[in-house]
C-alpha cells in the first residue's frame, strides 16, 4: 500500500502520513517493499494466536503478536466474556501452574483507571489483583486483513498526535489518568466509541486476576430457585461487606449486578469488574459532576441514569436490587424485568412484604429515590445486626 491512497482514506497530508510510515518502521510494524509500497511485516500483522469469542450479545475476535508476554506465559483455556471493552479469557501460567483470569482491554483510559484501583483494594470480597503489561493486538472482524491493519494502526496513530504546522509532531498522552472522572476522561471515551468499530491494532492492557472458579451470582441465582432467605442473607452480608470496604478506600463501584458477583474456590462472594470504578470526591474533597448512564440500567440508581453530582450512595441502590433479587424467586427473564423494573419505583410484589417483613423495609430504604435517604454501607450493617438479635431473641422467647 502507497502513502496517498493512505491519505486520502484518513483525510491527512501525505506528508503526515509519511511521517506515521516512518515512525511505524522504526517501530517495526511495517516495512518499505519499494519506493513508495508499504506492508505490515510479520510481527506488526500480529501472526501469533487467535482469541475468538461468539455470543447473543458480543462477537469478538483479537490476533496476538507472535511475541505476546500472555502466549509466552499462559496457556490460553477459553474466554468467559466479552463487551465492548474486550474480554475476560481463562489461563493457565506456564510457570506456577494456576488458573488465573486475564481481562484484555483496549481502552487504555478506563483500564489504568481499573488497575489503579485494584491495586489499592486487598479484601477478602474483592477479586485479587496480581499484575498488569501492555502490549499489541489485533482486533479483527472477519478476516484479518494487512492493508486495513496499516490504515487503522496509522489512523489509531493520527488520533495521538497533532500537526504543528511546522512539519514536526508530537505526542498527546491520555493514559496519565487519575481515578476521578474528568474532561480528558470524557475525550477518551468519546474517541473509544468512535473507533471501536475499526479493525487494527490497539496497544491493550492485560490484567491479571484471580480467577473465581465458583461463577457469577447471576448463574446462582439460576440454579438455586429453592434457596433460603438465610442463604440470600449470607451472600448479601458478604457483598456488603465489600461494599463498604470499596467506599472506605473513596472509590464507587458503579457496576454492581449479578453477573459482577463471583463465587471463589472457597464459596464465599468476590465483587469483580471494576471497569466503571471512580473516586467519590475529587482530589480537593468537592462532590464531582458524572458522566450519564455509567453502569447497567436495570441495576444503576436514578441519579446514574440522569448525571449530575452523585456520591457512593448510588452503590446501595444496586445493593438493593441485588438483595431483593436474592430472595424474591423469578422464573423467567421478561419476569425479572417487570419486576424489577417496578421495583425501582417502590413497586414491590404483592406478598413480598408480608413473607419479608425486616427485608422489605431495608430494601424500600436502600431503593429511596434520593440517595440522601439511603442508609450507607455501615448502617446497613449495624440494621442487620439488630435485625438478627431481634430474631435470636424471638426464638428463645417461643421456647420459654
Amino acid at each position: 500500500m502507497s502513502a496517498p491512497p493512505i491519505a486520502r482514506e484518513l483525510g491527512q497530508s501525505r506528508k503526515v502520513v509519511n511521517k506515521q510510515l516512518y515512525d511505524l518502521r522504526r517501530r517495526g510494524k511495517v516495512e518499505k517493499m519499494g519506493e513508495k509500497v508499504w506492508t505490515m511485516n510479520d510481527e506488526a500483522s500480529c501472526g501469533g494466536k487467535l482469541i475468538e469469542y461468539q455470543s447473543d450479545d458480543q462477537d469478538i475476535s483479537i490476533r496476538l503478536t507472535k511475541s505476546s508476554r500472555f502466549s509466552k506465559d499462559f496457556t490460553f483455556l477459553s474466554v468467559l466474556g466479552a463487551g465492548g471493552f474486550g474480554c475476560v479469557t481463562k489461563a493457565q501460567h506456564n510457570v506456577d501452574g494456576k488458573t488465573y483470569a486475564v481481562k484484555i482491554v483496549k481502552d487504555m483510559g478506563e483500564a489504568n483507571r481499573e488497575v489503579k484501583a485494584l491495586a489499592t483494594l486487598e479484601h477478602s470480597s474483592i477479586v485479587r489483583y496480581y499484575s498488569t503489561w501492555s502490549e499489541d493486538a489485533n482486533w479483527v472482524d472477519g478476516s484479518y486483513s494487512t492493508e486495513s491493519s496499516v490504515l487503522s494502526k496509522i489512523s489509531e496513530d493520527l488520533d495521538n498526535y497533532s500537526d504543528q504546522g511546522d512539519g514536526s509532531t508530537h505526542v498527546t498522552n491520555q493514559s496519565d489518568l487519575d481515578l476521578s472522572e474528568t474532561a480528558s476522561e470524557d475525550q477518551a471515551n468519546h474517541s473509544m466509541t468512535d473507533s471501536s468499530s475499526r479493525n487494527g491494532d490497539w496497544l491493550c492492557l492485560f490484567i491479571q486476576m484471580e480467577f473465581c472458579e465458583g461463577g457469577t451470582l447471576k448463574d446462582w441465582i439460576i440454579t438455586n430457585n429453592g434457596r433460603s432467605k438465610d442463604e440470600a442473607l449470607g451472600i448479601f452480608q458478604q457483598m456488603l461487606c465489600g461494599v463498604e470496604y470499596i467506599h472506605s478506600k473513596g472509590l464507587i463501584h458503579r457496576d454492581l449486578k449479578p453477573e459482577n458477583i463471583l463465587f471463589g474456590s472457597d464459596g464465599m462472594v468476590k465483587i469483580g469488574d471494576f471497569g466503571l470504578v471512580t473516586t467519590i470526591t475529587t482530589p480537593s474533597a468537592a462532590s464531582m459532576y458524572r458522566t450519564v448512564n455509567k453502569g447497567t440500567p436495570l441495576y444503576m440508581s436514578p441519579e446514574q441514569k440522569t448525571g449530575g453530582k452523585y456520591d457512593e450512595k448510588t452503590d446501595i441502590f444496586s445493593l438493593g436490587m441485588i438483595y431483593f433479587e436474592l430472595l424474591w424467586d423469578m422464573s423467567t427473564v421478561s419476569e425479572k424485568i417487570k419486576v424489577l423494573e417496578s421495583l425501582r419505583t417502590q413497586r414491590f410484589p404483592c406478598n413480598f412484604c408480608k413473607k419479608f417483613f425486616f427485608e422489605h423495609k431495608l430494601i424500600s430504604k436502600m431503593l429511596s429515590e434520593s440517595p440522601a435517604n439511603r442508609p450507607n454501607a455501615k448502617e446497613i450493617a449495624a440494621f442487620l445486626k439488630r435485625c438478627l438479635l431481634q430474631n435470636q431473641t424471638g426464638q428463645l422467647l417461643k421456647t420459654v
